[in-house]
């Protein structure tokens, strides 16, 4: 794809996922659990990004995301429908939520540019909680190493999306502030 904001396209879902999203969404479990660098390119833009709860990565991370997930006890995880299932030392703890797919369109080629999953978390035991936070932790590093690589064109942020969204993007670093002022250290 030679220029991001070039024929894209949103596709925004909640429940009634459409035909292209459900293949997507076969597709994305698909590399979530095997994340080679070729599988990701094959599914993602090379500009692409993915947020969980406005914690930001490149697709590329999701190679250190399964790598720590492992090492915590994960056998597979998914999505399905408006769920983030993970498979977690014999049980299973749903993160459920609202995803949210952008695609990028060119030369008959369709890739996905974003993948936003906003979730909300119940907790039932201290293990789900340890495993939640350790998940959390990687995720921030993600999202560290994406902000120092990432450009965020914001011109074509704030012309391509609603409101709503632009808002969203541009006040994170303001959201990420405690009471004092100062960016919390989580």
């Amino acid at each position: 794809m030679s220029n991001q904001s070039e024929d894209k396209q949103i596709s925004k879902f909640n429940s009634n996922f459409s035909e292209l999203d459900r293949y997507f969404i076969k597709r994305l479990n698909y590399v979530i659990n095997n994340p080679t660098p070729e599988h990701i390119y094959e599914l993602f833009t090379l500009d692409g990004y993915i947020s969980f709860n406005m914690i930001y990565m490149s697709p590329i991370a999701l190679q250190f995301v399964f790598a720590k997930l492992k090492s915590l006890g994960v056998v597979y995880w998914y999505f399905k429908d408006n769920i983030l299932e993970i498979n977690f030392n014999n049980s299973l703890i749903e993160l459920s939520g609202h995803v949210r797919i952008s695609y990028a369109i060119s030369d008959l080629n369709i890739k996905i540019y974003s993948l936003e999953f906003n979730f909300s978390i119940y907790i039932r035991t201290k293990e789900e909680s340890d495993f939640l936070n350790a998940f959390e932790i990687c995720l921030k590093k993600c999202d560290a190493c994406f902000h120092l690589a990432f450009r965020l064109d914001f011109n074509s942020l704030i012309l391509n999306n609603s409101l709503h969204d632009n808002l969203d993007v541009i006040t994170i670093p303001l959201r990420r502030l405690n009471k004092e002022g100062k960016l919390n250290k989580n």
